[in-house]
C-alpha cells in the first residue's frame, strides 16, 4: 500500500489491519513489503529457488494465528511437519490437535513412498498431480475452521513448480483460478510461491492475471532483496529481505526441524527404499530408463464411446505416471466406458470413465459435490515407482530437477549426482550456477558429469569431464541423503531424438540409490 494509501486509510482495529468499510483488513508488517491488504487478496510470490519466499511467507501467516485468525498451507516441495517448522507459532498451532486453527495439505509424504492416515491439522494426498484431492483437503480445512469459529485465515501455497510439473499448464491456471477465487469469495488472504529458475516466464505472466499483486525477491551478490508491485506496496524499489532464523528447539527425533538458514529437513516415518524395477542393478542408464518403461500399467477402456477432449484428458494424466492408455473395442455391448487397469495380464483396478474424468477435473475445487468425494482404488493403484517424461522438453526436466535441488538443499547432506550433457550448460545459467553453488556450501557432496567444454570450480564439485556417449546424451539429478535414508529423489533422462528426453524421474530410494550405485561404480566413487 502507498503512502498515500496508509494516510488515507481509518484507524486500525487492534488485532488486525485498518478498518476499510465493514472489513478489517489483514496485517501484514515484515518481512514483506506489504500491509493493510483487504481481505479477499490473493499474492504472487516470484524469485529464485532458495531465497527464502516459502519462508518468509510462512511468518506471515504465523502473524495471523497469533491475532487470532486461521492459517492453511499446501505444501508440494516439503511435507507438513517441515512446512510447519519454518514458524514456531505455526508448529506449536498444529501441536494442538482437535480444534487447531492450522490445517496442512501435504503433497509430498505419499509420493516418497510413506503411508500415513490424515488427522485433523493435517490431510494427506498422493501426489501434487491430484489438483481435485487438494481441492477437497482444502475445502475441509475451511469447513473445519468455519465450525472453529474462525472467520479469518491466511492461505499459503509453498510451490507452483510441482502442478506444471505433473499437470499440464492449462489444468493449472484453471486450478488457481477456481482456488483464488474461493480465497477471494470467503474474505481470506491467499499467497502463491512460484520459483523464477524453473522455466516458467510464459506461465507466470499469464497467472499475474489472477492476482491483486506481485511480490519479487531477487539474489544479487548473496543478498537478498525483494519488492512489491500492486496497490499494498509499504516501498518502492527493491528493499533488502533479512531472515529471522527458527529454532529447532522442541522438536524430537523423527520430526522436521528447520536450519538456521531457512532450509527444511524433514525424517519421513515409515518410508523405506520399495521395491524397485531396478532391484537387480543395471548396466546403463538407457537400460534403467527402458526398465521403469517396461514396469510400467496399461489403462485399457473398454467400449470407449465418449468424446475425444476426455480421452485426450485421460492420457495426458496417466502417461505422466507411466500408464499407457489405450482403447478395447469388446464383442459384447457390456461393460461400455469401463476403465481397466493392469500390468501385463494381472487385472489390478477398474473405474468407470466418468469417476476417473471427474477425479482428474480441475474445474470443480470449490464446487459442493466435492465434500464428498474420494480417490478410486485405480487411481491409487495407477501411482507406481516412477513417474514418465515423455518426448519432452528441456523446460519440462528444468522444472523437475529443481525439485530435486530444493531438496538436497533442504537435507544439507548427502550426496547429488548431475548430469547437465555438456558442462557449459552449467557455468553458462547464472541460475543453475547459484543453486549447485549453494547445494555445495550447504554440506551437499556435488558430483557434475558433462562433456569438458567449460571450466568448473573442481575444489568445490566433483567434476566427471568423461567425454563419452552416454554422458553426452544423458541428462540426470540424482540425491541421496546419507543421514535420512527414506529422502531421496533422482530424474534420469536420455535425448534420444534432437531436443526431446525421454526418461523418468521418481521420489523412490530404491530407485535413486540404484541410479547413484551405477553412476559411482562406473564413473568412480564418492570422495568421503
Amino acid at each position: 500500500m502507498t503512502a498515500e494509501r496508509h494516510a488515507d486509510a481509518s484507524g486500525r482495529d487492534g488485532q488486525q489491519g485498518r478498518t476499510r468499510g465493514d472489513a478489517a483488513t489483514y496485517s501484514t508488517p515484515g518481512p514483506l513489503p506489504i500491509d493493510d491488504v483487504d481481505p479477499g487478496s490473493n499474492f504472487l510470490c516470484t524469485g529464485p529457488t532458495m531465497t527464502g519466499k516459502s519462508r518468509a511467507l510462512s511468518r506471515i501467516l504465523g502473524d495471523g494465528v497469533e491475532r487470532g485468525e486461521g492459517a492453511i498451507l499446501v505444501t508440494t516441495e516439503s511435507d507438513a511437519r517441515a512446512a510447519l517448522a519454518t514458524d514456531g507459532r505455526l508448529r506449536e498451532a498444529a501441536g494442538m490437535g482437535e480444534g487447531a486453527p492450522v490445517g496442512v495439505v501435504d503433497c509430498i509424504t505419499e509420493s516418497s513412498g510413506a503411508g500415513r492416515d490424515g488427522d485433523d491439522v493435517v490431510a494427506y494426498v498422493s501426489s501434487p498431480a491430484d489438483l481435485t484431492g487438494v481441492g477437497v483437503e482444502f475445502n475441509r480445512h475451511l469447513e473445519r475452521l468455519h465450525h472453529q469459529g474462525v472467520s479469518r485465515y491466511r492461505v499459503l501455497v509453498d510451490s507452483l513448480t510441482p502442478f506444471f510439473v505433473y499437470r499440464d499448464a492449462e489444468q493449472v491456471f484453471k486450478f488457481l483460478q477456481v482456488l483464488t477465487g474461493r480465497i477471494a469469495s470467503l474474505g481470506g488472504l491467499g499467497f502463491v510461491v512460484g520459483h523464477s529458475d524453473a522455466g516458467m516466464d510464459e506461465e507466470a505472466e499469464r497467472l499475474k492475471g489472477l492476482f491483486d499483486g506481485v511480490i519479487e525477491f531477487r539474489e544479487q551478490e548473496g543478498k537478498v532483496g525483494t519488492r512489491a508491485i500492486g496497490p499494498y506496496a509499504t516501498a518502492e524499489g527493491w528493499v533488502p529481505y533479512e531472515e529471522e532464523p527458527t529454532s529447532g528447539e522442541g522438536s524430537t527425533p523423527g520430526e522436521s526441524t528447520a536450519n538456521t538458514d531457512g532450509r527444511q529437513t524433514t525424517a519421513r516415518d515409515g518410508a523405506s527404499p520399495s521395491e524397485t524395477p531396478l532391484a537387480s542393478g543395471i548396466d546403463s542408464l538407457s537400460s534403467a530408463i527402458d526398465a521403469v518403461a517396461d514396469a510400467g500399467r496399461t489403462l485399457t477402456l473398454c467400449n470407449f464411446d465418449g468424446d475425444r477432449d476426455t480421452l485426450s484428458d485421460l492420457r495426458a494424466y496417466f502417461e505422466r505416471l507411466n500408464v499407457t492408455v489405450t482403447e478395447a473395442s469388446l464383442s459384447s455391448e457390456t461393460p461400455r466406458n469401463v476403465a481397466l487397469l493392469h500390468q501385463g495380464d494381472q487385472h489390478l483396478a477398474s473405474a468407470t470413465v466418468e469417476d476417473l474424468a471427474s477425479t482428474i477435473a480441475v474445474e470443480g475445487v470449490g464446487e459442493e459435490h466435492l465434500e464428498g468425494a474420494t480417490e478410486t482404488e485405480l487411481m491409487v493403484l495407477a501411482r507406481q515407482e516412477a513417474f514418465a517424461t515423455r518426448k519432452s522438453w528441456r523446460r519440462h526436466l528444468v522444472r523437475t530437477s529443481r525439485l530435486i535441488e530444493a531438496m538436497a538443499w533442504n537435507a544439507g547432506t548427502g550426496t547429488v549426482h548431475a548430469g547437465f550433457q555438456d558442462l557449459s550448460r552449467l557455468t553458462s545459467d547464472p541460475d543453475t550456477k547459484r543453486i549447485y553453488d549453494r547445494i555445495a556450501e550447504g554440506g551437499v557432496e556435488v558430483h557434475l558429469y558433462g562433456r569438458p567444454d567449460a571450466e568448473v570450480d573442481r575444489d568445490r564439485f566433483v567434476v566427471h569431464d568423461d567425454a563419452v556417449d552416454e554422458i553426452e546424451r544423458s541428462w540426470f539429478v540424482v540425491f541421496t541423503d546419507g543421514e535420512e535414508p527414506s529422502t531421496a529423489g533422482a530424474l534420469v533422462a536420455e535425448e534420444r531424438q534432437r531436443g526431446t528426453y525421454s526418461g523418468f524421474w521418481t521420489y523412490r530410494t530404491g530407485t535413486a540409490v540404484a541410479v547413484r550405485d551405477y553412476l559411482e561404480a562406473t564413473y568412480g566413487q564418492a570422495t568421503v
